[in-house]
């Protein structure tokens, strides 16, 4: 039997739907982008985990980079609320930065750096139930050496652009 003669019938099947993989991706990154409309203002938290020799580092000292991805989305013209703004038990919107870093020795170091933008939603499935869920997310993982720490810093800043990018579309018109 050809090998043609058996992938055919295969391939007939799988192309139409590389397409729809596609659509659905594009309406999730739409979707995002949308949930972003209308926030007027939210707060930000930066959290850098790690082995203590790594988060002791300069770049990815949490004080330094709360500081400067507050000033880059106060740039965007973003309201950034104050952690003491922040009433306890009440809901706002937020952005989460989370990095982690491990030092896996010989010099070799994994990150991941996950970014999600939280807000109040009400679950319609569960009697409009107030709930706080991620409606833009971004991420990435990577491998650097010792000497360029540095460059998990910029990964991160590198994703937070991506969000200052959607946040200025979903809001260019108000």
């Amino acid at each position: 039997m050809k090998l043609s003669k058996v992938l055919t019938p295969f391939l007939l099947i799988i192309i139409p739907l590389l397409p729809l993989q596609n659509s659905w991706a594009q309406i999730e990154v739409s979707q995002q982008r949308t949930s972003l409309q209308g926030i007027t203002k939210f707060y930000v938290a930066v959290n850098v985990e790690g082995n203590k020799n790594l988060t002791d580092e300069e770049p990815l000292d949490v004080t330094q980079l709360q500081k400067e991805v507050r000033q880059k989305l106060e740039n965007a013209n973003a309201q950034i609320l104050d952690q003491d703004e922040v009433s306890p038990g009440e809901e706002y919107p937020y952005l989460y930065m989370h990095i982690n870093t491990k030092d896996a020795g010989r010099g070799i170091i994994p990150f991941a750096i996950n970014i999600n933008f939280y807000q109040p939603v009400k679950l319609t499935l569960n009697r409009n139930m107030p709930y706080l869920a991620s409606t833009w997310d971004n991420g990435n993982v990577g491998v650097v050496s010792h000497d360029q720490i540095p460059f998990i810093k910029e990964a991160a800043m590198a994703l937070l652009d991506e969000f200052v990018r959607d946040y200025k579309a979903a809001n260019s018109n108000q």
